[in-house]
């Protein structure tokens, strides 16, 4: 696992309810922890994330893509 995928899951652990798109997690969770990086880096990692069964996508209304953590990894120590 990469730093970024590790600090995205580690904001995710911290915050078992977060829900947000890639535009939050870049600027505002990332941002918040002194951990800037370029939309294409957040998006690699939050789709490796996904890919490894931690994080889920949900499509909303307007096509946008929110991540949230997928409950039974919440404690696990990825």
């Amino acid at each position: 696992m990469t730093p970024l995928e590790s600090e995205i899951l580690s904001y995710f652990r911290e915050h078992p309810e977060a829900s947000d798109t890639i535009d939050g997690i870049a600027f505002w969770w990332l941002k918040e922890r002194n951990a800037n990086r370029t939309l294409d880096e957040v998006q690699s990692a939050l789709d490796r994330l996904a890919s490894f069964g931690l994080i889920s996508e949900r499509v909303d209304i307007s096509g946008r893509v929110h991540y949230r953590l997928i409950r039974n990894h919440d404690h696990d120590s990825t």
